[in-house]
């Protein structure tokens, strides 16, 4: 765990890892009627990691209101020096990180079938890991 002018509690990370992973798996949202032009790897990219702030920013609030406070910055440099020994939370970081990648595929299939055929087959966010696998080569 990070340490610096506030210790970030492990309790903290792996409430964020739980939460972000929920996050991915209902990401990306469903396209917009209006949407009519391609995106870029990293503006599907930015939309993800947007997503995780805003996670970690609701759970860093959440955690504030019954604990001695902790900042985003500190919360986002635990994250950004994260190693641990604990299996619990080295698995929730993991599942978390598997989210995010499947989140990143289906939000690319998913907007570029909308821009070749006007809607998406995958609005229910369950892209066959055939599709998965095709799309990855």
């Amino acid at each position: 765990t990070y340490l610096n002018m506030t210790s970030v509690p492990d309790s903290l990370l792996l409430a964020f890892f739980d939460s972000a992973a929920e996050a991915m798996e209902n990401f990306p949202p469903s396209a917009s009627e209006g949407e009519s032009s391609r995106k870029s790897l990293l503006e599907h990219r930015t939309a993800l990691l947007q997503v995780q702030i805003n996670t970690l920013d609701e759970v860093v609030d959440h955690f504030n209101i019954t604990n001695d406070p902790i900042t985003m910055e500190d919360a986002q440099a635990a994250l950004g020096t994260f190693t641990t020994h604990d299996a619990e939370l080295q698995q929730a970081h993991e599942h978390m990180n598997e989210c995010a990648r499947l989140a990143f595929v289906r939000s690319v299939i998913m907007h570029e079938q909308k821009m070749m055929t006007g809607k998406s087959e995958y609005e229910d966010k369950s892209v066959d890991k055939g599709v998965v696998l095709e799309f990855i080569g």
